[in-house]
């Protein structure tokens, strides 16, 4: 199954919550969202150089270019963009109560997306043995 794209996760969100933000602005709230994912949980895997994926290899998206484009997270964590979203349109919105909910239901989903990564991914190992017998 193939992972969401961005313009799906657009509209399913603005389908469930009633908002004046642009798709522009709700773009660039999946852009952080993404770049927290690559920078705290995909830099501890073999193949990817923090320094260079804080520097040049963040994926980024603009709505009108990259609409059906196929986001990181798949399924079941896909639910994090509306998510971060709700948490963001909700802080903009100067509705603390409701920010405070969403943001808790999100850090927990987030965690387990982080724990899931873990779990099925191999960190990297600054100090591994090479057998240098073969």
């Amino acid at each position: 199954m193939a992972n969401k794209t961005l313009k799906k996760v657009i509209d399913e969100f603005d389908a469930l919550h009633v908002n004046a933000y642009t798709n522009d602005q709700k773009t660039i709230w999946i852009n952080e969202l993404e770049a927290n994912i690559q920078i705290e949980i995909f830099r501890t895997y073999p193949g990817i150089d923090p320094v260079t994926l804080l520097l040049v290899e963040l994926t980024q998206y603009e709505y009108d270019t990259d609409q059906n484009t196929s986001l990181l997270v798949g399924s079941p964590y896909d639910c994090l963009y509306g998510m971060y979203l709700a948490c963001m349109a909700d802080f903009n919105s100067r509705e603390w109560a409701s920010y405070n909910n969403e943001k808790n239901m999100f850090n927990l989903k987030y965690l387990e997306y982080a724990n899931f990564h873990n779990r099925t991914n191999t960190p990297k190992q600054p100090n591994s043995v090479k057998n240098t017998w073969n």
